[in-house]
């Protein structure tokens, strides 16, 4: 949980600078030696080059401010200045979100944009447009204390890894949300593993600071942040969440996998970063899909894809968590179009099962979700095959809904952490997978937290352990 708060802090406070980077694919070697690093950032680089078996094929330019106030206006965003056109495309998102049942009442995304970057930034921030990165620090010779030499290592790899493969000119050519999520995973979560690799290096003085900054830094960041609606904030991060435990999987399967991963064998969706074994090692691509036309009479906004992710959410007010992340792994594709129809916004979805079993156990999860909407959503589900439909409208900022809950998301989340535990512990992915997703489809984490599922749960998961070894 520590690993995660620094993590997600880390990644929501440059809301993945990697968007505003220039990538270019230089096939040509620079010398080495040519390149003059910062004397307290040179150690870094030598790491980073030593772990990765990749050089930097150019210089990074470093801008050193130690002025707490100075360094916070220098590297925050700047507010934007929202169009009438951007703020009517805001609520249309917001009553979409409604509708789905992702949140209640009047949650706003442009106050949630707006506190997210007002928070406290992290002691390094990259610019990828300007080839930059800042340092808190005084200057290039001052001691940079260790969370802040593993923040800009998590950069200075995001840089490395952008600088041989190109990784941001591919992001920016992403043709769906879910491919952008699961290649934005591979390039933050592997900066992610060598930042967790030289954590776990540093000595006992500095694990010490390193755990005190962090911790002091993560808690601020929670309290700045406590406004904003918690499923704004697992929607924005998870794949940031997501991806070390997929880096992890693939380098304990075969190092060689990450190699590939990067030089074009790009995951396609968020399932395959979630479940890397039985969908990305296994080749489980995305299923072919078609965006509902709309009714007829109806404006539309536009259309896109919820993925597993926000399936589950949705899933979640209906069924237990456990159910709900079961029934979201069947996710095989998907696409919504938005709409506004006789004054309502309103949504179809069109959702593609990866089998029969996975159409059954959505089925029921989207009948469920169905039956929780409030009466003036007026939602409505239909099958047809691995085919699932579903049709929903915004329901006002008076509707009562229920709201998903910290614990209900952490589900999700948690189970990335037993399979990245698991897959370290025993060296087997496939393993770890399989003993990951069996525990968190038979116990929510609510269970698990307070032993209230009246079993004996050390015991249940040894016999899950010991069925996954058989099974496998």
């Amino acid at each position: 949980m520590t690993k995660r708060a620094v993590a997600l802090v880390a990644a929501l406070a440059t809301v993945y600078a990697a968007m505003w980077g220039l990538a270019r694919w230089r096939p040509f070697e620079h010398n080495r030696a040519a390149i003059e690093w910062p004397e307290n950032v040179a150690p870094l680089v030598t790491y980073l080059e030593e772990i990765s078996e990749l050089q930097f094929r150019e210089p990074i330019n470093f801008e050193f401010i130690a002025q707490v106030t100075e360094y916070s206006d220098r590297v925050r965003d700047p507010a934007p200045e929202l169009s009438v056109s951007a703020l009517a495309a805001s609520d249309v998102d917001e009553a979409i979100g409604r509708a789905l049942g992702l949140w209640t009442g009047d949650a706003s995304l442009v106050e949630t944009l707006e506190t997210v970057n007002s928070a406290s930034p992290r002691p390094v921030r990259w610019l990828p447009d300007d080839n930059l990165v800042i340092v808190n620090a005084r200057d290039a010779e001052s001691f940079l204390p260790a969370s802040t030499r593993a923040d800009l290592l998590v950069y200075l790899t995001q840089a490395l890894i952008d600088q041989n493969f190109g990784i941001v000119e591919r992001l920016r050519a992403t043709a769906t949300s879910q491919e952008y999520d699961a290649i934005a995973a591979l390039h933050l979560g592997y900066a992610l593993w060598v930042h967790d690799e030289y954590v776990a290096d540093l000595g006992d003085s500095d694990q010490q600071s390193y755990e005190y900054q962090t911790r002091t830094q993560s808690e601020r960041y929670s309290d700045e942040v406590a406004s904003v609606p918690a499923t704004f904030r697992a929607i924005r991060i998870a794949f940031q969440v997501l991806a070390p435990t997929f880096i992890t999987a693939l380098i304990e399967q075969d190092p060689a996998l990450v190699v590939q991963a990067f030089a074009g064998d790009f995951p396609d969706a968020l399932d395959q970063i979630s479940l890397p074994t039985a969908k990305y090692v296994h080749d489980d691509p995305v299923e072919a899909v078609d965006s509902p036309p709309g009714p007829r009479g109806a404006s539309i906004h536009y259309s896109e894809q919820l993925g597993p992710f926000r399936l589950f959410l949705m899933f979640t007010t209906g069924l237990p968590a456990n159910e709900a992340l079961t029934a979201s792994d069947g996710w095989g594709n998907d696409r919504f179009t938005a709409y506004e129809l006789n004054g309502s916004e309103c949504i179809d979805v069109h959702i593609v099962a990866d089998s029969p079993a996975d159409a059954d156990r959505i089925d029921r999860a989207v009948n469920r979700w169905a039956a929780t909407r409030p009466a003036a959503a007026k939602a409505l589900v239909a099958r047809d095959g691995v085919h699932l439909y579903a049709s929903v409208c915004d329901p006002g900022v008076d509707a009562t809904q229920a709201v998903i809950a910290d614990n209900e998301i952490e589900q999700y989340f948690a189970r990335a952490d037993l399979l990245r535990q698991q897959a370290v512990d025993t060296g087997e992915p496939a393993l770890a997978e399989c003993i990951a997703t069996d525990f968190y489809a038979r116990f929510t984490v609510d269970q698990i937290a307070t032993n209230s599922a009246g079993v004996d749960l050390e015991a249940e998961f040894a016999a899950i352990q010991d069925d996954c070894r058989s099974t496998l």
